[in-house]
């Protein structure tokens, strides 16, 4: 599940991205409702925030102190920096 401070992050990237959610659903596969039902209550897959961040110009990326891993569609691979 995604924490809710992260969920209203992903709308405002969307929202700013001039990115319809007609758009967003047709890269997602699934029906505008679908989308506006993940928007609203979580439950993205890691493969759907991976392709909403790369659609949207930005990367996923999993970070603690030690290491950070980002997942890049464009390779289809987690890089470890």
């Amino acid at each position: 599940m995604i924490f809710i401070n992260s969920l209203e992050k992903i709308k405002e990237i969307i929202k700013n991205s001039g990115k319809t959610q007609k758009e967003l659903s047709e890269l997602l596969n699934v029906s505008k409702r679908t989308l506006e039902n993940k928007l609203y209550r979580g439950g993205f897959s890691i493969n759907e925030l991976i392709k909403i961040a790369d659609c949207l110009g930005y990367k996923l990326a999993f970070v603690n102190d030690e290491e950070q891993i980002i997942f890049d569609m464009s390779s289809a691979t987690a890089i470890e920096a």
